[in-house]
């Protein structure tokens, strides 16, 4: 049986002149080095994985969105079923690499009031409390509450 062509192998070939290993690995990172190094993660980086369209005042993701029609996307390593690495939500990853940390226990608000947006001019950081009150409608109205008060 043939043998597998990487240097000091000694494993049976099964596909392309390598062992399971080796052909995992390839087929896996793109390369035969026995641990992926992931690639640091930029702005450009995640704009471009996310088809991010800036043509407009919004920067609208055009990849992945999860049931309510938030951007995700998956960084440092494969993620999800048990593997290594972590999905972000599109916004907090462009907030997180263009502004900095969310500060701990606020979330983000879309000023703009568009989930697919990732415009860091966009987003403001604030308390859970203040945004259900940003978002519950005036009593009778069915409008916001700055709607009203305009």
């Amino acid at each position: 049986m043939k043998r597998c062509t990487v240097n000091d192998c000694e494993r049976d070939h099964l596909a392309k002149g390598l062992c399971l290993t080796h052909y995992q690995r390839l087929r896996r990172w793109g390369s035969l080095e026995k641990h992926k190094v992931p690639a640091p993660v930029t702005l450009e980086l995640v704009l471009r994985r996310g088809r991010v369209d800036m043509s407009g005042d919004c920067w609208l993701w055009g990849s992945t969105l999860n049931s309510a029609g938030y951007g995700c996307i998956g960084v440092g390593g494969t993620a999800g079923r048990g593997r290594t690495g972590k999905v972000w939500l599109s916004h907090r990853l462009v907030y997180t690499l263009t502004v900095g940390d969310i500060p701990a226990g606020l979330i983000l608000h879309h000023e703009c009031e568009t989930p697919r947006c990732v415009n860091p001019a966009h987003l403001v950081s604030m308390s859970r409390a203040d945004h259900e009150r940003h978002h519950l409608p005036r009593k009778g109205t069915g409008r916001r509450l700055e709607e009203v008060a305009a």
